[in-house]
């Protein structure tokens, strides 16, 4: 991926209940792929939206308190930029807007192509739904939410993400996990040698279902190098009794 750059943003710090930063590529690249990070939030602020925005070349990265935060947070994106690829496209799929407390949906790619980034958003939460999961397959991504301990009154829905193009040389799904706790994790995962991450997903794993949208993702960004992908979830301000692990697939490529 000759000439990739990873760039940033970020969103004021202060106490508004919910942000977006928007990471901008250079001019002649496009966005292929990004993450974010949420730097306070005292365990009730989580990430609800990391989407390649194709048309605008940047890459959007929102977060939302769960419940009242007094204290001061903000959010970073980062976008993986690059010259474009043979055959990219941007694929998006979304769930109905009901109460449902668990969804799932899938954006696929068009036949013969491949996913480049993973993505996904929650739309109408209100901060009381957790995003499970967005994770790349071969031609798809998948992204699951799930409303949290207490409820959501309202209507929502969950957005799945993907970039997707031509194969790349090298292209390769890396994987990893971590430990079965009931802890907080942090994740990372690493390209080989001689590739560079393109994107990447993550997933909260083992948690019985009376669990579910007790940990939240704060973190999920590419390292500066464009080699690493790291993930960190954290159990909210109540915890988690049982034991739960967290997933990661980098997408790597030359």
């Amino acid at each position: 991926m000759a000439g990739s750059a990873c760039v940033a943003a970020v969103s004021p710090l202060d106490s508004v209940g919910s942000k977006e930063a928007l990471a901008t590529c250079p001019s002649g690249t496009r966005v292929l792929g990004g993450g974010g990070y949420i730097q306070g939030g005292g365990r009730q602020v989580h990430l609800i939206r990391l989407q390649a925005l194709g048309n605008s070349d940047r890459f959007a990265a929102g977060a939302e308190e769960n419940g009242a935060y007094a204290g001061s947070w903000r959010v970073y994106a980062y976008g993986i930029c690059a010259r474009a690829p043979a055959g990219l496209e941007y694929v998006t799929f979304q769930s109905q807007r009901v109460s449902n407390a668990y969804k799932q949906v899938h954006a696929k790619c068009s036949p013969g192509k491949r996913v480049v980034s993973a993505g996904a958003r929650i739309y109408g939460g209100s901060g009381d739904v957790v995003l499970l999961r967005f994770q790349p397959g071969l031609d798809q991504v998948e992204a699951e939410a799930v409303e949290d301990e207490n409820g959501h009154n309202g209507d929502w829905m969950v957005w799945a993400h993907g970039v997707c193009a031509d194969p790349l040389p090298g292209w390769e799904l890396v994987s990893g996990a971590t430990p079965s706790n009931s802890s907080d994790k942090v994740n990372s995962v690493g390209c080989p040698t001689g590739k560079r991450l393109h994107g990447f997903g993550s997933a909260m794993n083992g948690e019985s279902p009376a669990d579910w949208g007790e940990a939240i993702h704060v973190g999920a960004y590419p390292d500066a190098g464009l080699t690493t992908a790291t993930t960190v979830v954290l159990e909210d301000v109540t915890g988690i009794a049982d034991t739960w692990f967290t997933s990661i697939v980098a997408i790597c490529a030359t």
